[in-house]
């Protein structure tokens, strides 16, 4: 590696361009998952979680840029939560795609910009699950499965596709705190 090279990786990883995204999108699905458990509190949840984690996830990355001394880099991280913030203020967006569909585009994008090909795809992956596990698909095929077998169902409001989707937000939050400690793995062996 060249100089620059070392420098460029350095400096990303100080800005923890490569972690935070992760554990704040991780963080943000798990309690768009969890938030039916809360009742009509927990639909509220499910409408405010993705602009909320979008101001969260400019505000850490600002907060960490300037705490290392470094700027906000290329990546329009404060343009891209604005673009979620004001897509999310209509609920048609959260109900027909589902609470953690913005959530996803927030992280692809993210990772587009930052040209971070874990994150882009991981955003990817949450959007188009997002969709998919807010229709119950999974949990009406368990009712069917349940009646057949016992001969009634169980309802919760925790469903399985829910379940899906916190489990997904769980391995993004992993994935994010593995990232953390290769970023401070990079900036010790650069720094000695």
């Amino acid at each position: 590696m060249t100089n620059i090279e070392l420098l460029e990786t350095k400096v990303r990883a100080t800005r923890r361009v490569s972690s935070l995204p992760l554990v704040v999108i991780g963080i943000a699905t798990v309690v768009a998952a969890v938030s039916p458990l809360f009742g009509d509190v927990g639909r509220v949840v499910g409408f405010v979680v993705a602009p909320l984690a979008a101001l969260a996830f400019w505000g850490v990355m600002k907060v960490t840029a300037t705490r290392a001394g470094l700027g906000m880099g290329r990546e329009r991280y404060g343009l891209i939560a604005v673009i979620v913030v004001v897509v999310s203020l209509s609920p048609l967006v959260s109900i027909l795609l589902g609470p953690a569909f913005l959530l996803g585009v927030l992280l692809l994008a993210a990772g587009w910009r930052a040209e971070d090909r874990r994150q882009w795809v991981s955003g990817l992956v949450l959007a188009i699950a997002s969709p998919l596990l807010s229709y119950s698909f999974i949990q009406n095929q368990i009712y069917v499965l349940e009646r057949a077998l016992t001969g009634w169902y169980w309802f919760t409001d925790m469903t399985a596709d829910g379940v899906i989707l916190a489990a997904i937000g769980v391995v993004l939050l992993l994935a994010g705190i593995a990232q953390f400690r290769r970023e401070d793995e990079a900036i010790r062996r650069r720094s000695e």
